[in-house]
């Protein structure tokens, strides 16, 4: 998750941490010297879903919600 995060950070510029997260799941275990994918992609404006996978295996996956930084 940490990973994750700090990866959408630098691609989607955002400051903060996510406040929320939202359907988080761990199904696998990364086991060495396993090499694994992470694929994020945002559906929304404050919502980044991401997935880490392998040889076709899904190890985690989730959705974070960072703040609208958009003044009301």
């Amino acid at each position: 998750l940490h990973w994750a995060v700090g990866i959408s950070m630098g691609i989607f510029s955002f400051n903060e941490a996510p406040f929320e997260i939202k359907r988080l799941k761990f199904k696998n275990i990364v086991q060495p010297p396993r090499v694994v994918e992470l694929v994020l992609t945002k559906p929304g404006a404050t919502e980044i879903q991401f997935q880490i996978s392998s040889t076709g295996q899904i190890h985690s996956l989730g959705c974070f919600v960072i703040k609208d930084e958009q003044p009301c």
